[in-house]
């Protein structure tokens, strides 16, 4: 049992978000769920949001975040899990945790044994039945580039309104400085729940901090991501 009021926590996102080591959701047969780290306490976690899972002893991380993927992904993945008749989540014990990532990625839903599915996902067809197109490159002829921003937008806007009114506690966090386009600072600006690093965004605080990869992956290395937890758990104690 968690030590803290977030029994659960559930990720979402893209690779900045990403740890592929993940958990299980609660469920009636194992109402606490699971976690990587607690089963394994010399594991070192590898993302923001699973470093604030740990910090704060939940008893159950759930991480749905893939690489490579957008904003659609992110809103479709949570508000399954959140809906599932299957799952414990609610807005008295659990936590979401999510990054916005470029409006310009498509996402496309498709069965989770299709020949298109992409193999890029962390979860099992018991937890989610679905994955994503593995090569939407097709899609674009179809799907004009303005129309998949738009598509990223409303998918950013209606996870927030579903958590919004149905009263779940969440963080969010930039992958890049996106305040500076009108149609996300719209929505996300005035959110008290949007966490923000002294850069703005992710990929800018690692990167001025020297807490990437290597000097051509901006990808958060390990203290990176420690670094953007504890801005986040500071988001918490406010």
């Amino acid at each position: 049992m968690s030590g803290s009021k977030y029994q659960h926590i559930l990720a979402s996102g893209c690779s900045f978000t990403q740890d592929g080591v993940g958990g299980i959701p609660p469920t009636k047969q194992s109402p606490d769920g699971g976690n990587s780290y607690t089963y394994n306490p010399d594991l070192i976690v590898g993302t923001w949001a699973g470093y604030v899972a740990k910090q704060l002893n939940a008893s159950s991380f759930f991480n749905l975040a893939t690489s490579a993927r957008g904003n659609y992904h992110t809103y479709s993945t949570l508000l399954y899990t959140l809906m599932s008749d299957r799952y414990l989540y609610n807005k008295e014990n659990t936590l979401l945790l999510f990054n916005i990532t470029d409006i310009g990625r498509l996402d496309i839903p498709v069965p989770y044994n299709s020949l298109d599915s992409s193999n890029w996902s962390f979860w099992d067809v018991d937890q989610i039945p679905f994955r994503f197109h593995k090569d939407p490159v097709q899609c674009y002829k179809i799907i004009q580039q303005e129309q998949v921003e738009i598509m990223s937008v409303l998918a950013i806007r209606s996870l927030i309104d579903f958590l919004e009114n149905n009263k779940f506690e969440y963080r969010f966090v930039l992958m890049k400085n996106y305040l500076k386009d009108v149609r996300i600072s719209s929505i996300i600006c005035d959110n008290p729940n949007l966490v923000l690093t002294p850069d703005i965004g992710m990929m800018e605080y690692v990167v001025k901090n020297n807490l990437t990869v290597s000097k051509t992956d901006h990808h958060p290395n390990t203290k990176g991501h420690e670094e953007i937890g504890k801005i986040v758990l500071t988001s918490l104690d406010a």
